[in-house]
């Protein structure tokens, strides 16, 4: 969740393999409102909540073409 005018800063890390990292705000890919994509690299997602009431956010880890690894995924 992210508080009323506040911003969360995702990183994942950690992986050796095609994994993108998406923000969304429902479990519906058609809400999905920020998202980074690299392989073999660090990916930083800054989610920034402009409005006056909290919003719940749902992070996936996918697997591109059906990539799989080991990662690691912080929340600021």
């Amino acid at each position: 969740m992210i508080p009323a005018n506040n911003a969360r800063t995702i990183t994942l890390s950690g992986y050796n393999d095609d994994l993108d990292l998406v923000v969304a705000t429902a479990c519906d890919p058609n809400t999905v409102f920020a998202g980074s994509a690299t392989v073999n690299a660090t990916e930083v997602v800054v989610v920034t909540n402009n409005t006056a009431n909290p919003v719940t956010i749902y992070i996936i880890i996918d697997g591109y073409d059906g990539a799989t690894s080991t990662y690691s995924l912080s929340c600021n």
